[in-house]
């Protein structure tokens, strides 16, 4: 009985948190699906002011921010490290030779401006669409 009970528990708890699933403005709504048609959305999880989308495009992961208004930030998706610029590699041999890249990503934001972010063991790293360093984080366009 006391297994039951348990069982019964989890369900109960499993179930309330799917009602409890993040409400995404409309806005937000419509300007993704006029920006991807096509593609659905897996997840949608907030982070500071921003709605982010997760899907995935023929087997390739995105994430697309957008604010309350429903205007684009930006859109994030994996990369092979062999697509990263020469002179991102080049840095990471010289001042983080003993880590291994874990992740490589391109950000193409609504300005039209590009970055590159890395990810070794736990520390990201980020570039400009040169290559050049910008700092370790999430860096914004100016």
């Amino acid at each position: 009985m006391k297994l039951f009970n348990l069982l019964l528990l989890v369900v109960v708890c499993v179930m309330s948190t799917a009602a409890q699933q993040l409400k995404i403005p409309e806005t937000v709504l419509k300007s993704q699906r006029q920006k991807y048609p096509l593609n659905k959305v897996l997840l949608w999880q907030q982070e500071s002011d921003l709605y982010v989308a997760q899907m995935e495009i023929i087997e390739v992961s995105y994430w697309s921010s957008y604010k309350e208004d429903g205007s684009w930030v930006s859109t994030e998706s994996i990369i092979e490290t062999s697509e990263l610029p020469q002179e991102i590699s080049s840095f990471l041999s010289t001042n983080f030779s003993d880590q291994k890249i874990t992740q490589a990503s391109k950000i193409n934001y609504a300005d039209g401006s590009m970055k590159f972010k890395t990810v070794l063991n736990s520390t990201s790293l980020m570039f400009d669409a040169m290559g050049r360093f910008l700092g370790r984080g999430n860096v914004l366009p100016k």
